[in-house]
């Protein structure tokens, strides 16, 4: 998930919205990394504008589209689940611009190919996991699009039907502007610039402070180009502007979910410092808890320090307020003791529940520790 990509600085193109993204993967303009949403379909529509049901706390694990890909991986998925006591389930149908469920928005994952076309894994999900009263999100990748390194085959990937819409890294911006962004080598030029991307970044930073200051101070201004002329010129307002617009596609989410099903609630992952969140990440969660934009957060606090943690859950509790905040547990870097006490803080500091990140990780061929599920979960009502 989202915790295993490095990020780096970037900057696009004016049409393009500019700053992270990961190491080996193509991504959307106007939507910051490591944003999920989450849609829950829930069985009781009377129940839906509720985070969980009156006097229950979530007890949620994320699963990765990997546990997506048959009827019998999500059979177990689901037994699992329900034998451990967790409530909620938030899984991954989009991935990279491309679907686990039915539609023709996108295309099917090239990872169902070997199923049924009529296998639809969110819509098997719901059969087997309403009937035990376990509540299902769906979680919407929403930026990135694709690895940089196994392009997608699928010739209706959003890649080649809007290439336009990709974010163009600063050091090849010049060269793209004068490319059609229909032209097979728009695409291929991003490709193989991300690919040989991180090895160039760490060479810049061990050599740049061996280099004398005059000498930094001319490579610096060699890198200018005329393109971010406003966005050199003003960052603050450039970086502002990038938040806006982020927020605003938030809100377009909002309405739109809204209008397709006004019980349902729309969710986030968000980075657990409000601060970075804000400045460096453009994740305006405050406001949008505020805005009533979202209905719940999870503050991804995957941190392995017990104090750091605790102060990431209660500093989004103050922040949200009456809102409810799912607190984020990065699971697979933890023993299952460091997990109960993560949970064990949560609930102290009045989070509406937990998430544990992954189901995947934790039930695996390499999980961090053996029946790790088994073990957390006998510690949930003490």
């Amino acid at each position: 998930m989202f915790q295993v990509f490095r990020f780096l600085r970037w900057a696009l193109a004016p049409r393009t919205s500019p700053h992270a993204r990961s190491r080996r993967s193509l991504a959307l303009s106007a939507a910051v990394i490591l944003i999920a949403f989450v849609l829950p379909a829930p069985s009781n529509p009377a129940r839906a504008q509720e985070a969980a049901p009156a006097g229950s706390e979530t007890r949620g694990l994320w699963v990765l589209r990997s546990s997506l890909t048959s009827p019998a991986a999500i059979a177990a998925l689901v037994r699992t689940a329900k034998d451990q006591g967790f409530n909620t389930l938030l899984v991954q149908v989009r991935g990279r611009a491309d679907a686990y469920y039915t539609t023709d928005l996108e295309p099917r994952a090239s990872d169902l190919a070997r199923q049924p076309a009529a296998f639809d894994p969110l819509a098997t999900l719901l059969a087997e996991a309403r009937p035990q009263g376990i509540r299902v999100h769906a979680w919407v990748s929403v930026n990135l699009v694709s690895s940089a390194a196994a392009l997608p085959a699928s010739a209706e990937h959003l890649v080649y039907r809007h290439p336009e819409w990709l974010m163009v890294p600063r050091a090849v911006a010049q060269d793209l502007a004068k490319l059609d962004p229909g032209n097979p080598a728009y695409v291929g030029k991003i490709a193989r610039w991300t690919r040989a991307e991180s090895e160039i970044a760490e060479f810049r930073a061990e050599i740049r402070p061996k280099i004398a200051s005059e000498a930094r101070r001319a490579l610096d201004a060699d890198e200018a180009t005329d393109l971010f002329a406003y966005p050199d010129r003003f960052p603050a307002e450039w970086t502002a502007f990038r938040r806006a617009r982020l927020t605003a596609l938030v809100s377009r989410i909002r309405e739109g979910v809204r209008a397709a099903r006004p019980s349902a609630l729309l969710t986030a992952a968000v980075f657990p410092d409000p601060q970075d969140a804000f400045s460096e990440r453009m994740q305006d969660w405050r406001g949008w808890l505020g805005s009533r934009l979202v209905d719940a957060v999870a503050p991804m606090a995957y941190t392995q320090e017990p104090a750091r943690f605790a102060e990431q859950i209660a500093a989004a509790r103050d922040i949200a307020g009456g809102r409810v905040i799912w607190a984020g547990i990065g699971a697979y870097r933890l023993t299952p003791a460091q997990t109960i006490e993560n949970i064990q803080a949560a609930r102290r500091l009045g989070a509406g529940g937990f998430v544990l990140f992954s189901y995947d990780s934790l039930t695996g061929p390499k999980p961090p520790a053996p029946d790790y599920l088994p073990t957390v979960s006998r510690a949930f009502d003490k």
